[in-house]
């Protein structure tokens, strides 16, 4: 099972737990370490990591285009660089903050004390680092809605990004097999999701699934017999 984290006010997908999430700042605050990739290279899910650079060429026939260089949370879900200035950024926190408050008080009013504490705790270590943040939309582009938030902290070669936590609510959903096209060997995805089974396509008793990459637009089918 792979946890996914939508935003309360926009509905957006922006983070699961298939990234190492640290909980700072009295629980108010998901903290990721993200890594830079290049599109094209990366895994997912329909690839294993073989170890051997010689077994990767035997099973993976040509060489896998160089893509871009880009955020790996950022890319999987589909999120979208938005600017802000100091003024801009409290006005966008205050309506925010306000609005997981508001759910706080209708689902766990109890956990105000220190959803409040550790909030401001965040915009305070935000603002005193402003100059060095980045800020991310969802994919809807809600401007009320949750934001990624990063920087790359002193020495660092890969961002930090700090979220609401408490703007977050996740949802489990059940990790799928797919087939590597190459080594025709099965490996567990965490982004994967049924989004189709065909009617049969001639007289016997095959059918299949489609897979679908929920943030790629790759497909990976796989026959399963009945």
């Amino acid at each position: 099972m792979v946890k996914v984290y939508s935003d309360i006010v926009s509905g957006d997908e922006i983070i699961s737990d298939g990234y190492p999430i640290e909980e700072q700042m009295e629980g108010a605050a998901f903290v990721i370490k993200a890594k830079l990739i290049i599109t094209g290279q990366e895994d997912l899910g329909i690839a294993e990591n073989l170890g051997e650079d010689e077994e990767k060429k035997e099973d993976a026939p040509g060489d896998i285009p160089q893509g871009d260089t880009v955020i790996d949370v950022i890319h999987h879900f589909n999120l979208m660089e938005t600017k802000h200035d100091k003024k801009s950024f409290q006005a966008w926190v205050k309506v925010y903050l306000n609005a997981i408050k508001d759910r706080l008080k209708e689902k766990n009013p109890d956990r105000i004390p220190n959803f409040q504490k550790g909030a401001m705790a965040l915009v305070k270590f935000i603002m005193s680092k402003f100059d060095d943040f980045q800020f991310f939309l969802g994919a809807s582009l809600n401007q009320d809605g949750a934001m990624a938030m990063g920087y790359y902290p002193e020495g660092a070669t890969d961002p930090t990004f700090y979220y609401f936590a408490d703007g977050l609510v996740g949802k489990e959903f059940q990790q799928i097999l797919c087939v590597n096209p190459f080594t025709h060997k099965q490996q567990q995805h965490k982004y994967l999701s049924l989004i189709h089974i065909s009617e049969p396509t001639r007289p016997l008793y095959i059918s299949y699934a489609v897979f679908c990459l929920k943030k790629k637009n790759i497909l990976c089918m796989n026959l399963l017999i009945f």
